[in-house]
């Protein structure tokens, strides 16, 4: 496919999911993940991934039950995203976005187990994107932006490095703020 119709497509698709929110579930239900995550295997372009990342968001910001079956049916897309996101370290808009994305899906998806007994913050978490994370903090408060720094900070790291299931004194971001080890 072509740069160009998929990135018109991606607008199509955006256009008619912002219609209605029953149109972004039939697309899910139809197999657009698949769909999308082809033309994330061909086109690598940090624009194109960007606007992806933007656009897998919006379709995926659904209740679980409308979610969790597509994304369980194309589960590598995960791995996808935190490779995408490696390939462009310094563009921190593309960081933002995947982050974002990531950290919604695992919290949106905390509770759903798939097939092996694993569940979907699990496999984020198995597809690292913790170094990504701390590295996009470090670059943005370096190049002035705390406040973006410090949403990431929380909420990235509850989402995507932290055991859901911990206490607040279970967790190691806790006792690294209370200065205990």
């Amino acid at each position: 496919v072509d740069e160009d119709v998929a990135v018109a497509s991606c607008f199509a698709i955006e256009k008619f999911a912002l219609y209605e929110p029953a149109h972004a579930a039939g697309m899910l239900e139809a197999g657009l993940l698949r769909v999308l995550h082809g033309l994330l295997a061909v086109h690598r372009g940090p624009e194109y991934v960007e606007q992806v990342f933007s656009l897998l968001y919006l379709l995926c910001d659904l209740p679980e039950e409308v979610v969790s079956e597509p994304l369980m049916a194309e589960s590598e897309l995960l791995t996808s995203i935190v490779e995408l996101m490696a390939d462009a370290p310094l563009n921190m808009r593309l960081q933002l976005t995947g982050l974002r994305l990531l950290s919604m899906l695992s919290t949106r998806l905390k509770y759903h187990e798939v097939f092996d007994g694993s569940n979907i913050p699990e496999m984020i978490r198995q597809a690292n994107p913790a170094a990504l994370m701390e590295d996009a903090v470090q670059k943005l408060d370096a190049g002035g932006f705390p406040h973006y720094s410090s949403w990431l900070s929380v909420i990235g790291r509850r989402a995507l490095v932290e055991d859901p299931g911990w206490t607040q004194e279970q967790s190691p971001w806790s006792r690294q703020m209370s200065g205990s080890s």
